[in-house]
């Protein structure tokens, strides 16, 4: 089941939408020398990376604890 990143923006709770909105930014920006801005791009890119059955379980138990 392949869900297109919209689609995903409207399943996900508010709360969580920061972490997919990520997404967008990174391929939007820019790497720069420093490299603790590398390893800050690197770690934001991998949690921007959420399948959607992880996404879906994520859901199932949002209100018992919060996602981020």
């Amino acid at each position: 089941m392949k869900l297109e990143f919209k689609t995903l923006l409207a399943l996900v709770p508010s709360g969580n939408r920061r972490a997919l909105s990520i997404k967008g930014e990174n391929q939007t920006r820019k790497i720069s020398e420093n490299e603790s801005d590398r390893k800050a791009y690197l770690t934001r890119k991998k949690e921007a990376e959420i399948s959607p059955r992880e996404l879906l379980k994520n859901l199932k138990t949002h209100r018992r604890k919060r996602i981020f």
